[in-house]
């Protein structure tokens, strides 16, 4: 009986082995496999995890650009528009100027109230123009940088020239001013790529 489960076993544990070494190559290779698999998900997940990271970046960067972009659009559109009410406080004060001429005397006349509230209003319109130039100058590049200097101290200018009542060269430094005036407006539409149409180009 002893010999008999003794020979059984045998015969069943060299079964097994043969079994094992008919399956040995498929199991070898089901192995591989499994292990590829895992390895291709791992790298799948990590370089999904680089484009997302590269996306999140470029989104970033973008943002960036569109914000700097919009905050430059809206200094440049401060600044621009504080030249009208400029140009109104100086025409004003030129008005003024003009109803009441007296050139060539020696000593000068007493300001009225009248011309004195229109001076304020040009003091207080170019100090504004002033913010909003100091501001814009941040964003923008030399060549509306520069124009914008030179506005300011035509329109500084002008003022002075009609404040000591020689009205006889008013005309002369207006068409400067104008002059400089539209070489601002030249310039903002060049820094924010404002087309002949009147449209403005997309941010890249």
């Amino acid at each position: 009986m002893n010999g008999s489960n003794l020979l059984y076993n045998f015969a069943f544990f060299l079964l097994g082995g043969l079994i094992v070494y008919a399956l040995k190559p498929f199991l070898g290779s089901y192995s591989a496999k499994k292990g590829e698999n895992l390895a291709t998900k791992e790298d799948i997940a990590q370089i999904t995890k680089v484009q997302e990271d590269i996306k999140a970046q470029i989104s970033d960067e973008k943002w960036d650009r569109q914000k700097q972009w919009e905050m430059k659009r809206d200094a440049i559109s401060d600044v621009v528009r504080a030249i009208h009410p400029l140009t109104s406080a100086l025409e004003g004060l030129v008005t003024l100027h003009l109803v009441h001429p007296d050139p060539n005397t020696a000593t000068r006349r007493d300001e009225t109230p009248d011309e004195r509230k229109a001076r304020e209003n040009f003091v207080l319109c170019l100090e504004n123009f002033e913010c909003a130039r100091f501001l814009a100058t941040l964003f923008v590049g030399d060549a509306l940088r520069t124009a914008l200097s030179e506005c300011y101290t035509a329109y500084r200018t002008e003022c002075a020239t009609v404040m000591q009542e020689r009205l006889s060269y008013y005309s002369t430094h207006m068409e400067a001013r104008v002059q400089k005036v539209n070489t601002v407006f030249k310039a903002a539409r060049e820094e924010l790529n404002i087309e002949n149409n009147g449209h403005v180009a997309a941010v890249n």
